[in-house]
């Protein structure tokens, strides 16, 4: 079994000299690459990075992380608007997490988190939107009904299992 994961965090109000959204991407676990979305800066910081780099997935995952991205300057637009949200300097965060088992079957989900609670849930395989927060009622009915956020979850979550 092999488990891909993205987890990322955007400040959107972050201090200068940090990034406003920040990826960082594991296999089984092990950090092989972040990313800074601000710069579009790639950092390795391990040998299986280096490893991951040299084959062929690896434009993929770059160009997955541009589309987080942007999907993320996006989302972060709608809930600065949202009526829903505190006042004060707000994190998002999520993780992306996708298994690829032996058989080739491939289950992803997401989690989203806003200041460091986890809020919501998608399921990936089945299309289920599930709130582990009140808070997440809002963004549960922002996403479930809009068609290209679901299709976009689903892609990055089952198809970098497959790739």
């Amino acid at each position: 079994m092999l488990t891909l994961s993205f987890d990322f965090t955007v400040d959107p109000q972050s201090r200068p000299g940090h990034p406003w959204c920040e990826i960082q991407s594991q296999v089984d676990g092990k950090v092989f690459l972040s990313y800074d979305c601000g710069h579009a800066k790639i950092i390795i910081p391990s040998v299986l990075g280096e490893e991951v780099k040299t084959i062929k997935a690896w434009e993929t995952q770059i160009e997955t992380l541009r589309d987080i991205r942007d999907w993320i300057k996006d989302q972060m637009h709608d809930f600065t608007l949202e009526k829903h949200m505190p006042r004060d300097p707000r994190t998002l965060q999520a993780r992306m997490t996708c298994r690829c088992e032996d058989d080739r079957h491939v289950s992803g989900s997401w989690q989203f988190g806003l200041n460091g609670v986890m809020i919501l849930h998608f399921d990936s395989e089945n299309g289920h939107w599930r709130v582990d927060h009140p808070g997440g009622r809002w963004m549960k009915e922002k996403w479930e009904n809009d068609r290209a956020v679901t299709n976009f979850l689903k892609k990055v979550s089952m198809g970098d299992c497959r790739g």
